[in-house]
């Protein structure tokens, strides 16, 4: 656990102790790396709320040369959360916000199993994401667990359930949504996740480890090079 307390630190501006449970609330959250873009930028991109939190931005085109951008955020959290069957898990809490500038209306669902997943940088490690239906606001992106409200409800209700979500942006519409990953225990370096478009496939990265998750509606998506 005391890995994944000191990577989480990165994303909150406070130390390592400040992730101890029970500690009081750290100070917002400041990058401290640049974002990642990958796939090339048609034109700068709009200063959007938020985005200082940006991990990873992926930008993709369609047939007609209109945009569809996925950025993913660093992660916030790392404290300790008990299930109802009194069993610990270590959480950290991400979103992911969908720009579509293109003509169409764009769809992602997105699901994952109920059954924890190994992560196979991390021996030992067996992770599982919940999915709150909750909109997650840019705005609140500066608040303690980007604003993620009753959490602790949540992730009783979520952690040994399926999770899904479906998600449309109409066009030129933008819209974020919270994604909570529950580990065993911390992991062992560097904590990254996000999704990436696929084909028509939503792929869901969590230290490298990729898995399928889902889809999109929009056809013909090519990542600008």
């Amino acid at each position: 656990m005391k890995n994944m307390l000191i990577i989480l630190s990165v994303a909150t501006g406070g130390s390592p102790s400040c992730w101890h449970p029970g500690a009081s609330t750290p100070a917002p959250a400041q990058k401290e790396t640049p974002m990642t873009t990958v796939g090339a930028l048609a034109q700068p991109s709009p200063s959007l709320p938020g985005e200082q939190y940006v991990d990873t931005e992926y930008v993709y085109t369609d047939s007609s040369g209109k945009r569809l951008v996925i950025q993913n955020s660093l992660p916030k959290g790392g404290l300790t959360h008990t299930d109802p069957m009194g069993k610990a898990h270590v959480y950290a809490v991400f979103w992911t916000r969908v720009l579509n500038e293109t003509d169409q209306p764009c769809t992602l669902t997105i699901e994952f199993p109920a059954k924890a997943s190994a992560l196979p940088s991390s021996p030992g490690v067996y992770y599982r994401v919940v999915l709150p239906s909750v909109a997650m606001n840019p705005e609140n992106a500066s608040l303690y667990n980007y604003g993620l409200a009753n959490l602790k409800l949540i992730l009783d209700s979520g952690v040994l359930q399926p999770a899904s979500l479906m998600r449309t942006r109409d066009p030129g519409a933008s819209g974020a949504f919270y994604v909570v990953v529950l580990a065993n225990k911390g992991v062992t370096g560097t904590s990254r996740t996000g999704f990436r478009v696929n084909g028509q496939q939503l792929v869901y990265r969590i230290n490298g480890h990729e898995t399928t998750c889902g889809a999109v509606s929009l056809k013909q998506l090519e990542l600008r090079k």
